[in-house]
């Protein structure tokens, strides 16, 4: 299909899987590679998806076969910076990553360090902003009738790193990217969880000011209401979306709380979310626009200018 961009998916497990449903629904791309160690597991994916690409066992040789324009990995967490480097290093104009990002701060520098010294375009699936309560949240904040924005309190599962980074996310989304001017943090450790094959923590709490003055607090654990969520506190009124396609506005002026309907509210956003990023990953390669560098531009601000000791060698 000419014309179309050339997507490679790595990984058919469970996320994979729910990759393809956005690429399916964009009509921009077509996928013509899969990638999996079980080759039946990717010939399976191949089927199932109606494709017509090509299965590969190794990434590497995939990169040299198809040179697709875009990649999503969709690997455990430790995959992630051998399989970018590669990406970045073959010369991929757009790389798509699950989050987290990586399971250390040392794998991140470098991550980090791969994409700014490369032309490739790299974002992590951070789709939770692209789902309906969430993004509806933010048009209702950017009306400006709820007023100033003020005060965030988000609260997720347990495992900061791994469901956590949707709400860090958010957090910086509401707040239009601001920087973060401080943060303080502490995790529950008592009991330790494992999800694929990185340890969690019980419960963490965190606060956070940025440099507009707005303040955050995060709250994770296994409470029962401690599903993914939002609060968004603002100078004139309320606004609360959770994952569950709930959503619910309050203007102090008005005194009583408005609930908002969605279409398939019993359904899975996952699906409209992916869709979404993958619309905005296609607009971003197209327009010239590279997240990854807007990324570090933020820690540019938050640090002075100096990014010297974010790229230089690990002492660890």
């Amino acid at each position: 299909m000419s014309g179309k961009h050339r997507v490679a998916i790595i990984g058919c497990g469970r996320m994979g899987k729910l990759h393809i449903q956005g690429y399916k629904q964009e009509p921009r791309c077509e996928v013509v590679a899969v990638v999996d160690i079980l080759r039946e597991k990717a010939e399976e994916f191949v089927k199932t998806h109606a494709l017509s690409a090509r299965v590969f066992t190794d990434h590497a040789e995939m990169l040299r076969a198809i040179q697709p324009e875009m990649v999503s990995i969709c690997l455990w967490t430790r995959l992630h910076l051998p399989v970018i480097r590669d990406c970045a290093a073959a010369g991929v104009p757009a790389i798509h990553c699950e989050k987290p990002m990586a399971p250390s701060w040392g794998d991140a520098r470098q991550i980090a360090r791969i994409a700014r010294g490369s032309k490739s375009r790299l974002t992590f699936s951070h789709q939770r902003r692209f789902a309906p309560s969430f993004s509806r949240a933010r048009d209702l904040l950017r009306t400006g009738e709820f007023g100033a924005l003020e005060r965030i309190e988000a609260f997720n599962p347990a495992n900061i790193l791994d469901w956590g980074t949707h709400i860090i996310d958010l957090i910086h989304m509401y707040n239009n990217e601001t920087p973060v001017n401080w943060v303080m943090a502490q995790i529950d450790a008592r009991k330790i969880g494992q999800w694929f094959d990185i340890k969690y923590e019980h419960a963490c709490v965190a606060s956070l000011k940025f440099d507009n003055g707005v303040r955050a607090i995060i709250h994770s654990g296994d409470d029962k209401e401690m599903n993914l969520g939002i609060r968004l506190n603002c100078a004139g009124g309320i606004i609360e979306a959770r994952a569950e396609q709930q959503l619910r506005s309050l203007k102090f002026c008005e005194g009583k709380w408005d609930e908002t309907e969605f279409a398939n509210s019993q359904g899975d956003q996952a699906p409209v979310a992916i869709a979404g990023v993958v619309k905005n990953l296609v607009d971003t390669l197209e327009s010239g626009q590279t997240p990854a560098e807007r990324m570090l531009e933020a820690w540019h601000r938050r640090w002075g200018g100096d990014l010297a000791h974010l790229y230089a060698e690990e002492s660890f």
